[in-house]
């Protein structure tokens, strides 16, 4: 039997297009094995499915005259690739080749929703992808896609943006579509003179109203105190930046930007500080709040005694307090009434 096999190199092929390949059956000295003739079964090695599950196609034998042997192959995943024949413990490879996408055959949102997006803003994760009927990216697809609001939906026309992009590189990114009126939409990617592709609707997603800071005001702080208050907010896109945009918080407190969680423990020094806080979302939109802290001093009981009663009378005094933050709320530590 041959040491060897010597394949050819393919020159660059297509998804989908099957092309043939020469196997020659070599000695130990790289002689044409002449003797080696008729069917054989040969195992083939090389890309495997194509990005949509489609399978390639070798053949399970190939048939042998004089030591040459021609298989036909069917490649469908884009990429560079190889390929190696085996029987036993007999092998041979082909050099590097590539395997281009095939031409245009259908349209895909990537991903499938766009979105979520926020009034105003530019919509995120808009893109449309060229795939040839293997799932492969049709790298070379002429033409533009063409972008539109699908009956139904809130608002029926982009407020501003690109409607119409170029295809480079199998896809097409829209990246300045802006939508005004919140509520749920679907969106149509049509191409123009990217043959052999049709219309394609995207998943249904929403547009959220203008972020908006729901907390008016904050309690205030004791002097020495802990603190802890969040931010609240309402509308706008997930995950949200908490800023202070003008102002400065009381000493000693911070403003967690991801949370919204206004904390720390004050310094010795009663104050009142204004400013504004700020919080954008994921998508460029913000809002702001002026807010305002005071820093109390300690609360201190200023009454120190009251009258004595009668047996059998009736009493009412009124303890009065200073500092802290008001509304107090009053018990007997120790002793009784």
């Amino acid at each position: 039997g041959p040491s060897n096999f010597l394949m050819a190199t393919p020159g660059s092929q297509t998804a989908g297009t099957a092309f043939n390949e020469t196997l020659t059956a070599t000695d130990a000295y790289g002689n044409t094995l002449t003797s080696y003739s008729g069917a054989k079964s040969i195992v083939f090695s090389g890309p495997s499915n194509s990005p949509n599950n489609t399978a390639p196609t070798y053949p399970s034998s190939v048939t042998f005259a004089s030591g040459v042997g021609t298989a036909s192959i069917k490649l469908v995943d884009a990429q560079t690739t190889s390929l190696t024949a085996t029987q036993g413990a007999v092998s041979g490879s082909t050099g590097t080749f590539t395997v281009a996408s095939a031409g245009a055959n259908q349209l895909i949102f990537t991903p499938s929703t766009p979105g979520p997006g926020t009034s105003g803003s530019a919509i995120p994760n808009l893109a449309v992808q060229v795939k040839d009927a293997y799932g492969n990216v049709a790298t070379g697809a002429p033409g533009s896609i063409t972008m539109s609001v699908k009956a139904g939906s809130p608002q029926l026309n982009f407020t501003s943006g690109t409607t119409s992009v170029p295809v480079s590189g199998g896809v097409a990114t829209f990246a300045n579509l802006v939508l005004t009126t919140s509520g749920t939409y679907t969106l149509t990617a049509t191409p123009v003179g990217v043959t052999g592709a049709t219309a394609v609707n995207s998943g249904a997603f929403t547009v959220n109203a203008l972020p908006n800071i729901t907390t008016l005001s904050l309690p205030g702080a004791t002097k020495t105190g802990t603190y802890s208050q969040t931010l609240a907010v309402s509308g706008g896109t997930a995950p949200y930046t908490w800023s202070i945009s003008s102002g400065s918080l009381p000493s000693g407190l911070t403003l967690n930007a991801s949370t919204g969680v206004i904390s720390g423990t004050t310094s010795n020094t009663a104050t009142s500080q204004t400013f504004t806080a700020k919080v954008t979302d994921v998508n460029g939109a913000s809002a702001t709040q002026m807010l305002t802290i005071m820093v109390n001093a300690v609360v201190n009981i200023t009454t120190t005694s009251v009258p004595g009663a009668t047996k059998t009378g009736t009493y009412s005094q009124t303890i009065a307090a200073t500092g802290g933050t008001t509304p107090y709320t009053w018990s007997v530590a120790s002793g009784s009434l």
